[in-house]
């Protein structure tokens, strides 16, 4: 079984390389024009997905976020304060 925007690709295209995935540069999921198709990385593909975000949703700068493994970007004040609230939290169990 192939996916459609996959057989379009290497139909009319060219062969996927081994290790990369299909972006649609139109952002159509259902789209399977061969001018809108472009082979990248995983990475990439998840990235122009979900552009970069310039502050997070309570509103601090991400200029200095923290990158996961996955490449995903996390706000470096808020895990500060989570790491914080957690600890404070498992202080007053005891």
């Amino acid at each position: 079984m192939m996916y459609a925007h996959r057989w379009s690709y290497e139909h009319f295209v060219a062969p996927i390389p081994d290790g990369l995935t299909i972006d649609h540069l139109c952002k159509n999921p259902g789209c399977v024009n061969p001018a809108h198709l472009e082979p990248v990385t995983l990475v990439e593909n998840i990235q122009r997905a979900h552009p970069l975000r310039t502050h997070c949703h309570r509103g601090h700068d991400l200029a200095d976020a923290y990158v996961r493994k996955n490449g995903q970007r996390m706000c470096q004040k808020c895990r500060t304060v989570r790491y914080w609230e957690k600890k404070n939290a498992s202080k007053g169990k005891q």
